[in-house]
């Protein structure tokens, strides 16, 4: 036999047991679903309370024995002993609650029997989720691939539809037929039987391994670090959304086999062909379900599927009265099963999208116990709240009837529900839609991360290297407009082409220089958003701990059309004047030379000149980066540094002047272009100055910002050649502190330095709506960078800064 042949036969098995494992447990799934509350209603009397109590408790005992099996399944590497068993005693105790049907011909008081049905219930719960929700559900969760997730989805979003069919269909017929007790005591016994037929047949994956995090109740408490799971934000939002949806279903599932029996007069057979019928027509749905899931639609499955749902409550309600009991197949039926094909249609696809969907987000090595996790948001919410809310409903909208007569004379009555249901569980999974528009949000930014991980991988492994470098002109943008060549360069190779900006509003373009005298650093701001502008000069006192700015920001109508240039490395010239604001400055770039020049009036009448010159070395490298975002395929940050530009000419803030001297004063340009993600918070840092032993240095340092997997911008440039540097991040939280020390490493350890600090330059531009708040740290830099060939430089008090900026704009 060859390896290809055993494959297949193994998959074959696998399939095999996905559907018969799968099916076994939803027909139980339903049975107690649909028959245990009818059969409370047809034993007990119409007590929905009773119905409520035996949800919420047994969604209870599920939640809790997921958790627990779950992980002793992950301690243990091994799902199959707790499906089989599981599955066994699961089915042994479907027969006893069917057993306590007896109990019904004694003179037992309604309330105790009422207690011993919930008791029995919960039994039957607590081993049901060992075996499907613990046991099977995780190794489901094991088998998922990007190649068979729309597969197995399916399967999993049709099983309790052809459970429900099974179950509603036959169930009927078979109690009309046989009774309650002979009915649980065949259904018990086939999911007993597959329990058994499980041990033989199936094996765990082969990727499966024990996953032991110290004790035992140790590792079960971590299942309830709630931190940790609402860190993973997609993951939070479909269970959110799946929660709302499934509180709705609750309200009007639980109770719609004895609207059609007590309240529309079907007997239990007709009731579930109705249903069953309408389910095997929803069914078709999963196929272009399936097909859309494939192609990366999860978000437009999920919300057709809400609003389906939704709908076909509103129509269930509007027609409810419209029923004939009396001839099954007749015409006057038709609107009733159209009703329940458009809202098992929503259903089955919610499950279909939302159940995979949330098994595809497991973390390896914890999927048994984030099945009590889905179980929490699946399961216990909605069947608590559902049947909570839906009490009330059919007590207050319900139909009135006596039970029983007391010898006393008191009445006890029972409450059959009716069409209200319907419309309450409707308004309620309208307030699914909301999540689902962040869930969303949150799918295509993951799907996007994706593409750009497989694109990078792929690059980097065709051209042997860790990072993208170009050296030749490439386009930032393709004809479609869409962000392409991510990575870096030493000069301006990517070529910006402006109008295939997709999102011309949301551009973001600024020119910012730094120019460091001594205890002074000069800057220059001039910033472009189409609906707002900040042009500044400001001068820090590092000695004095003080800076004085001249600035006007300028929002929406009163921001003026500036065009910036496309390209920092040629010939260009920027003029921005306002004498209202009495502002006038000059950028002008040509050749190697950089000429700022103006003057600025702040709000206290202090007047700012600045007259420099910023020459460019010959052949000097620059820091370049293109940077892609997981959020949109239109976002993108380009970004031009340079350092070590020698300073000449002058400044003065009203009676402070001087003059920079070109042998130790150094320029900075950090010039940006991009459209990025509303809110975005990132760390930047530099060193412009010399070394110990005379070599210029500029040191580029930042992360925090865009997908950095095709380049990093850290780069470290000596007399003006560039040295590509590997990850970085602070290892210390400067949130805490900003003055502390900024102990700075990388990933691959060759970063090792410590900034200590001199001034923290603190900006808010707070505008409620848009906001830019700024760390600007400056200090000195202590430490080695160790370069690929082994060469260490050492930093021995070189002067910079580092940043920590925190931006809604």
């Amino acid at each position: 036999m060859n390896n290809k042949t055993k494959s297949r036969r193994l998959r074959f098995r696998n399939i095999l047991l996905l559907w018969l494992v799968g099916l076994a447990g939803q027909l139980c799934w339903n049975l107690e679903n649909q028959w245990f509350n009818t059969f409370v209603y047809a034993e007990v009397g119409p007590f929905p309370q009773i119905v409520n109590a035996m949800v919420a408790v047994s969604a209870i005992a599920t939640t809790f024995a997921t958790f627990f099996f779950g992980t002793l399944s992950d301690r243990a590497g091994k799902r199959k002993p707790f499906i089989s068993i599981g599955y066994i005693i699961w089915g042994i105790f479907t027969i006893a609650f069917g057993l306590t049907g007896l109990l019904s011909k004694f003179t037992m008081n309604i309330w105790a029997l009422a207690t011993v049905i919930v008791l029995a219930d919960t039994v039957m719960s607590f081993f049901g989720s060992m075996g499907n929700d613990a046991g099977f559900n995780a190794w489901t969760a094991d088998l998922i691939s990007d190649d068979n997730k729309g597969a197995i989805g399916t399967a999993l979003a049709v099983q309790p539809v052809i459970g429900t069919i099974i179950g509603t269909v036959l169930g009927g017929i078979l109690i009309e037929a046989f009774g309650y007790i002979a009915f649980f005591s065949m259904m018990g016994g086939f999911v007993s039987l597959i329990g058994v037929l499980s041990l033989f047949l199936l094996k765990d994956s082969p990727k499966l391994e024990p996953s032991k995090r110290g004790s035992f109740w140790r590792q079960f408490a971590e299942a309830f670090n709630f931190k940790y799971f609402f860190s993973q934000k997609e993951l939070v939002l479909v269970n959110v959304v799946a929660a709302i949806y499934f509180i709705g279903f609750n309200v009007y599932f639980v109770h719609i086999g004895n609207l059609f029996i007590s309240n529309y007069g079907f007997n239990a057979g007709d009731a579930g062909i109705i249903q069953g019928i309408g389910l095997i027509i929803a069914i078709l749905f999963t196929i272009p379900g399936s097909r859309l899931i494939n192609r990366g639609k999860s978000p437009r499955v999920a919300l057709i599927s809400i609003l389906m749902t939704i709908v076909g409550l509103i129509y269930l309600g509007l027609i409810g009265g419209y029923h004939d009991p009396a001839n099954l197949f007749g015409a006057k039926n038709l609107p009733l099963l159209l009703g329940v094909i458009v809202v098992g249609a929503g259903y089955i696809l919610i499950m279909q999208t939302l159940g995979v969907w949330s098994k595809v987000l497991y973390p390896v090595g914890s999927k048994g116990q984030f099945e009590g996790l889905r179980i929490i948001f699946f399961v216990l919410i909605p069947m608590v709240l559902g049947s909570s809310i839906s009490q009330p409903i059919i007590r207050h909208f319900g139909i009135e009837t006596v039970v029983e007569v007391l010898e006393d004379g008191t009445k006890v009555m029972g409450y059959i529900p009716t069409e209200a249901l319907f419309y309450f569980a409707s308004i309620i999974m309208v307030l699914a839609l909301i999540p689902l528009i962040f869930l969303r949000k949150e799918y295509y930014k993951r799907m996007r991360n994706t593409k750009i991980s497989e694109a990078v991988s792929a690059a980097k492994e065709e051209l042997g290297v860790d990072e993208l470098y170009y050296t030749t002109p490439t386009p930032v943008f393709d004809k479609q407009k869409r962000h392409i060549n991510f990575g870096y360069a030493t000069d301006m190779s990517f070529v910006f082409d402006k109008k295939l900006v997709k999102k011309p509003l949301r551009l973001k373009e600024w020119d910012f220089y730094q120019i460091q005298h001594g205890r002074y650093v000069v800057q220059l701001t001039l910033g472009h958003i189409a609906y707002a502008q900040n042009i500044a000069i400001n001068l820090i006192d590092l000695e004095g701990e003080e800076t004085y700015s001249a600035s006007v920001v300028k929002l929406f109508k009163g921001a003026k059309s500036i065009t910036m240039p496309t390209d920092p490395s040629v010939d260009n010239e920027i003029h921005y004047t306002d004498t209202k604001k009495k502002v006038d400055l000059h950028y002008v770039t040509k050749g190697r030379i950089r000429h700022l020049y103006g003057s600025m009036v702040n709000e206290k009448g202090v007047t700012f000149k600045v007259d420099v010159k910023l020459e460019r070395l010959e052949n000097h490298d620059a820091m370049v980066i293109n940077t892609p975002f997981e959020d949109s395929l239109y976002h993108f940050y380009l970004n031009y540094k340079i350092g070590n530009l020698r300073a000449s000419g002058t400044f003065s803030m009203d009676d402070l002047a001087f003059t920079f001297d070109p042998k130790v004063d150094f320029g900075l340009l950090d010039w940006g272009r991009g459209v990025w993600p509303f809110h975005e918070v990132w760390y930047w840092g530099q060193v412009n100055d010399y070394l110990a032993d005379g070599r210029m240095i500029n040191l580029n340092l930042g992360y925090g910002f865009g997908n950095l997997e095709a380049a990093s911008e850290n780069m470290m440039i000596i007399d003006g050649k560039a040295y590509k540097l590997g990850r970085l991040y602070i290892e210390n939280d400067v949130t805490l502190d900003y003055m502390a020390d900024w102990i700075i490493k990388s990933d691959d350890g060759k970063i090792d330095l410590v900034m200590k600090t001199i001034y923290d330059r603190y900006s808010d531009n707070d505008f409620k709506v848009i906001f830019m708040k700024c760390h600007q740290v400056y200090g000195r830099y202590y430490g080695t960078i160790t370069l690929d060939d082994g060469t260490v430089v050492e930093l021995t008090g070189q002067q910079g800064f580092f940043e920590r900026s925190h931006n809604k704009w």
